[in-house]
């Protein structure tokens, strides 16, 4: 099954209420982590009438006269993401996608409520079980392995992985830092469990010696 990573830009933080302005989705192998197909769209609400906080502006930087110049609707959305979804389809699976994101839960209720309905997003085969990066690094923060005052936000993870730094608050480049956190992620363990594979061998032969 490949992982389905996406990110949004927003109005605001409320979905339903505040505009969808950006989502950049990319399906990537879950073994090699490599990104197999990308879809960028810049959106606007069908009627044209935008919910927008200024706090959410600033954040995003956004400029909304440019940006309405340049976006497709909600509608069109739907069908250029649904196409995409359809066309990266894994032959012969039921269940193609395992989605993923940072505070992925957020991203996931917008898209579900602009442009990719619950049931689209069932029948599109996206898996209920999401991976949130944010969630893995809380967990590692509860068992010790990340120092407690670390911050949960993709700029600290990014920062705290020595991984390179990209454009917070683009999607795109938001998306692009969660697959090198969750990558970060993955090979921490492996190497943990290298580790420990390679500490149990030496105890099993010094035994026998």
């Amino acid at each position: 099954m490949n992982i389905l990573v996406w990110d949004t830009e927003t109005g605001g933080l409320d979905a339903g209420v505040h505009s969808l302005l950006t989502a950049y989705f990319a399906i990537i192998d879950s073994k090699t982590f490599e990104v197999k197909a990308e879809l960028n769209l810049k959106l606007k609400p069908n009627d044209g009438k935008y919910n927008l906080t200024p706090k959410a502006m600033e954040i995003n930087g956004i400029d909304i006269d440019k940006h309405d110049k340049e976006a497709i609707t909600y509608a069109e959305g739907n069908k250029i993401l649904v196409k995409f979804l359809n066309d990266n389809k894994i032959k012969g699976k039921r269940i193609h996608y395992y989605p993923m994101g940072q505070n992925i839960g957020f991203d996931i209720d917008m898209i579900q409520a602009y442009i990719l309905s619950k049931e689209e997003y069932k029948k599109c085969g996206i898996h209920y079980i999401e991976m949130d990066t944010a969630g893995i690094a809380h967990f590692l923060k509860v068992i010790g392995i990340f120092p407690d005052h670390l911050q949960l936000n993709l700029g600290k993870l990014v920062d705290h992985l020595n991984l390179p730094k990209r454009n917070a608050h683009e999607a795109k480049d938001d998306v692009l830092m969660t697959i090198d956190v969750f990558k970060g992620l993955v090979n921490m363990f492996r190497d943990k469990k290298d580790s420990a594979s390679s500490l149990k061998t030496k105890l099993i032969l010094g035994s026998i010696e």
